[in-house]
Order: C-alpha cells, then structure tokens, then sequence
C-alpha cells in the first residue's frame, strides 16, 4: 500500500509559489454576531456590536475591505470611497403632475385586475356553459 504513494520522478516541486495574498486574524470572534433570547425572541447584535459599551466597531467594513483585498478588487475599494452626488427632482413639475401620477398608479392597476378578471370570467362562462 505504501507503495503507491513513491513519487516516480516526475513530479515537479517548486520552490517558490506564485505572488499570493494573505490576511492572518488571531481571534475567530471578529466574525462572530452576538445572540441574545429577550421575551420577544430571539434577537442577533449587529457584527461587531459591544453590548457594554452600546458601540458598533468597523468590524463589517474591516471584513469586506480584507475580502476586497484578497479577490484584488482595487477598483471596488475606489468605488466605495467615492462620492455620490444626489439629483433632486423638479418641485414644479411635481405639483403639477401630481393628480395624474396619483390616479395612474391607483386607478390603472386596479382597471388591469378587473379587465383580467372580465376577460377570465367570460372565457369560463363560455367554456363551461351548457
């Protein structure tokens, strides 16, 4: 049995690896959520939630930055520090389309279930007339 375990010879060993990454964390709890039974329920804490001092640390973004590092998303990491600019929308058009923007999305979705319905209820009524 051993015997099928001997390297022949052809096997390549390299001497060094590859460029690789590595990030070493010595306590297994960064990634840990707190659970807690209260008379409501069960209750999970927020990663990295102290419930001593009522204070959330970096735990999360300190994961999803080593994640970002180690797949070598560098560009993900630009993407998340940049900052977004919000477009505000027209108040004066908003006055004045309000009524017709109100009843489109009540009326028309409600006029869509009943022409369905009407159409269901007549293809039925013919199908299973006698």
């Amino acid at each position: 049995m051993l015997d099928d375990f001997k390297i022949d010879g052809t096997f390549d060993l390299k001497e060094e690896s590859k460029p690789a990454k590595m990030i070493v964390i010595a306590d297994g709890d960064i990634i840990k959520n707190n659970v807690r039974k209260t008379p409501k329920g069960i209750q999970i804490m927020p990663l990295g939630f102290d419930r001593y001092s009522n204070q959330t640390y970096g735990n999360k973004d300190f994961l999803v930055n080593c994640i970002h590092y180690l797949t070598d998303d560098a560009g993900l990491v630009e993407l998340r520090n940049r900052e977004i600019k919000l477009r505000l929308l027209d108040k004066t058009k908003i006055r004045d389309e309000k009524l017709k923007w109100q009843l489109i999305n009540t009326l028309l979705p409600f006029l869509l279930i009943c022409l369905a319905a009407s159409i269901t209820f007549l293809i039925r009524k013919k199908r299973y007339s006698y």
